[in-house]
């Protein structure tokens, strides 16, 4: 089965921090993603067509409980660590399909990109990407959601470009319409 048809049946989208929900967001407003929007499943808590909830056991109570009319479920969890574990249990491992989508490092790589400082970060020892931003760069706001909000206008593409995955890790623009295969691995 291709990926699209995979996004056809209800799907829904966990984003970690402000910078994965901003990005998300911006994808869905410009028709970028292959997920139907009428696909994604709406948190009750937010309204969102994505939650920030994280937990294995909270998204089964929150989300898996429901019937979708479909027998499958997918769960596209979007991530800054490949390490992060998430199980569901055995009820629900047959209801859903997880798909686990990499940011690593961070996103705020793109910022750096962005701004042009991408080859001055690489120089940079021991500095995360959120740190670099606030100290070199001057964007002490770079994890807040209002301030991502307005500082991208679209959703860069460059960060795939710069990145090199590793085993099998799964990214981001697997789920974007232009998907060319700069993944590892289709979904």
């Amino acid at each position: 089965m291709d990926s699209q048809a995979i996004y056809n049946q209800p799907t829904l989208v966990i984003c970690e921090g402000s910078a994965e929900s901003v990005i998300f967001e911006l994808l869905l407003a410009e028709g970028k993603l292959i997920i139907p929007k009428d696909s994604l499943i709406e948190d009750p808590q937010t309204g969102r067509l994505y939650t920030r909830c994280r937990k294995d056991r909270d998204i089964e109570e929150r989300f898996l409980s429901v019937t979708y009319g479909s027998s499958c479920v997918n769960i596209v969890r979007i991530i800054d660590s490949p390490n992060e574990r998430f199980h569901l249990s055995p009820l629900y491992q047959s209801k859903a399909r997880v798909f686990t989508l990499t940011t690593r490092p961070e996103i705020e790589i793109l910022a750096i990109i962005k701004e042009g400082a991408y080859r001055a970060w690489t120089h940079v020892n021991n500095m995360k990407p959120s740190e670099f931003c606030k100290e070199k760069l001057g964007l002490r706001k770079i994890k807040q959601y209002a301030f991502l909000r307005q500082y991208w206008n679209d959703a860069d593409e460059q960060y795939r470009r710069n990145h090199h995955f590793q085993n099998h890790e799964r990214c981001l623009a697997e789920i974007l319409v232009d998907y060319s295969d700069s993944c590892t691995e289709q979904v």
